[in-house]
């Protein structure tokens, strides 16, 4: 049996996959991830929003990468 962590996973990447999906149909057809998947605990209010910030500056990144 699956680990819980691992479930959660990958129920989080099939729904964002099928969005990802229907957004953009280039990706119809092709992997969106990779294998696996690494993963953390956030274990408090404070890891929280360090994961938050990580995310907002990764994606801003993204965005100026794109353009």
């Amino acid at each position: 049996m699956a680990c819980p962590t691992v479930k959660v996973r990958d129920q989080i990447k099939a729904n964002c996959t099928r969005v990802i999906r229907q957004g953009w149909p280039v990706f119809m057809d092709r992997p969106v991830w990779t294998v696996g998947g690494d993963w953390h605990c956030v274990n408090s209010e404070e890891e929280l929003e360090q994961v938050i910030l990580y995310t907002a500056e990764a994606q801003d990144r993204k965005a100026r990468d794109i353009h």
